[in-house]
């Protein structure tokens, strides 16, 4: 699965609609079978296979301090984003 490929999707899928720019998904693409490897203790049984023989796992996470972030992809001086964003 060539880099170029994986990077156009994860850009489409943080074209996404998002409220300020904001968006929590963080994405690591999983290609070289020693990674792999290192998720095999955290893969059900009837995973395994599927992702030591798939050319790429993609593991989707939630960054729960995304509003830390704001302040670069919603740059308004007045905005107050962090505050907002840390109540949600």
């Amino acid at each position: 699965m060539p880099d170029d490929l994986l990077r156009r999707v994860y850009e489409l899928a943080a074209e996404g609609p998002t409220s300020a720019n904001c968006s929590p998904m963080r994405v690591l693409f999983v290609k070289s079978r020693e990674a792999k490897e290192r998720l095999r203790p955290a893969l059900t049984p009837g995973n395994v296979d599927k992702t030591m023989q798939a050319p790429v796992t993609a593991i989707i996470g939630h960054d729960l301090e995304f509003y830390e972030q704001l302040p670069r992809l919603f740059p308004t001086p007045t905005c107050g984003c962090t505050s907002w964003a840390s109540r949600s």
